[in-house]
């Protein structure tokens, strides 16, 4: 059962814009850059990075919608605090991990709307 109007090229775009390019840009720019660029500073203060990360990352789905960028700050939220956590181990998992996890919710929401488009 698939979305009306979409063929399955449309579909290998989103899977990989969506699905795997973004979610590892977004980490980079989003969690890594802050976390890092705030540990560079010789008092770093995870509660700071936490926040410009979040809010960064709502910011920039803006474009989409206020309504969307309201949801993402919770979902930017999640995101910054695995990263923290998981940096505390290794900062390669850190990214790792925190992309992953980003790459598992847009596929969901993938699923979602590809099986129930009146979520959208």
């Amino acid at each position: 059962m698939a979305a009306q109007g979409i063929d399955t090229l449309a579909y290998i775009q989103i899977f990989l814009g969506g699905i795997l390019l973004a979610p590892a840009l977004e980490t980079a720019i989003f969690q890594v850059m802050p976390f890092e660029l705030m540990q560079l500073r010789r008092r770093s203060v995870p509660r700071l990075s936490l926040s410009i990360s979040t809010l960064a990352f709502s910011a920039a789905h803006l474009s989409i919608s206020l309504a969307h960028a309201e949801q993402m700050l919770f979902l930017g939220l999640m995101f910054g605090a695995i990263y923290l956590w998981v940096r505390r181990r290794s900062r390669k998992f850190a990214f790792c991990t925190t992309a992953i996890a980003h790459m598992t919710h847009n596929l969901v929401a993938l699923i979602l709307l590809i099986f129930f488009p009146q979520l959208a």
